[in-house]
């Protein structure tokens, strides 16, 4: 659990002067005078707090306010932990506020640098995909997801990296839930108590686990020359990248079909193709799993077995 935006309401404080009590708690202070009321807003440790007559909201980093950094993991019982220490700090009852944003995310050690792998990842579902020279940004209007180089953000930020992950590839893979959390969960409202819930944490870490194999794997097979002797062979083996890049070969057969309507193809021209795909099959020893696909997918298998 990392970036976190919750709201109190007086409803649910009981009685607690929120402008007299909570700006006591905070640093970095500074009143701002609206028609609505005024708002004092501050800081708790790398929180940001804003507080009005009816109203506190607390906002940032959850995992960096209590363990100071985000290349941890903030497990299920640190995030009860964290919501407790805010409601100390504050003298609140945090774990009654409203959650209206939270990102759920897991960091990710890879064995190659972090580009190597974001190559591979293709599309998922009606996000649209965007990728830079880090990472790559799937988005919706109320989620998205984020997957990039750890590391890098942090040398890009200037912040300082734990001698425990200096020199290291870590892939952080980021699912935010921006708006809407209670629909999207079918939940009538989502507190902060909800969030170290088991049943609830569970459902949120199926969700980041179905998101991610659902990304399409792009190429996620290569092609082992340390068989081809022949020409004949060699050329084979083209014919069967070609089919994997139409999709397989029911898909290029199809291909075939359309060409042939529109009078690009002959019908000898069509059969000497199906002949040529059908022959490629018997080298399809020549493929092998992509190995960064499968460790990336297999470390993220290993990573949502411990949650507790």
């Amino acid at each position: 659990m990392d970036t976190i935006t919750l709201r109190l309401n007086k409803e649910q404080a009981g009685d607690i002067d929120f402008l007299a009590e909570i700006p006591t708690n905070l640093q970095s202070i500074s009143e701002h005078k609206y028609e609505s009321g005024l708002v004092i807003r501050g800081r708790l440790g790398n929180m940001l707090v804003s507080v009005t007559e009816s109203s506190v909201k607390i906002t940032n980093s959850l995992i960096k306010y209590y363990l100071g950094n985000n290349l941890q993991e903030l497990r299920r019982s640190d995030i009860q932990r964290a919501i407790t220490q805010l409601s100390d700090e504050l003298h609140i009852p945090a774990n009654k506020a409203e959650v209206l944003r939270f990102d759920y995310a897991k960091n990710i050690t890879l064995s190659d640098e972090v580009t190597s792998y974001l190559s591979y990842l293709g599309n998922i579902g009606r996000y649209v995909r965007y990728q830079s020279k880090r990472g790559i940004n799937y988005k919706m209007a109320a989620k998205e997801i984020a997957i990039y180089d750890k590391i890098a953000e942090l040398k890009n930020k200037r912040e300082f990296i734990p001698p425990l992950y200096q020199g290291k590839n870590i892939m952080r893979i980021e699912k935010r839930h921006l708006v809407n959390i209670k629909k999207y969960f079918n939940r009538s409202i989502i507190t902060a108590s909800t969030l170290y819930d088991e049943a609830f944490y569970l459902e949120v870490l199926k969700d980041w686990e179905r998101d991610y194999f659902s990304i399409g794997k792009l190429h996620n097979s290569v092609l082992d020359m340390s068989g081809i002797t022949t020409k004949k062979q060699l050329y084979l083996l083209g014919v069967r990248a070609l089919l994997e890049q139409q999709g397989g070969e029911a898909a290029a057969l199809l291909q075939l079909k359309e060409r042939q309507k529109k009078g690009e193809l002959t019908k000898k021209q069509v059969t000497d193709l199906k002949d040529a795909y059908i022959e490629s099959n018997k080298y399809s020893i020549l493929t092998k799993n992509n190995e960064l696909v499968t460790e990336l997918d297999e470390k993220v298998k290993e990573a949502i077995k411990y949650y507790r």
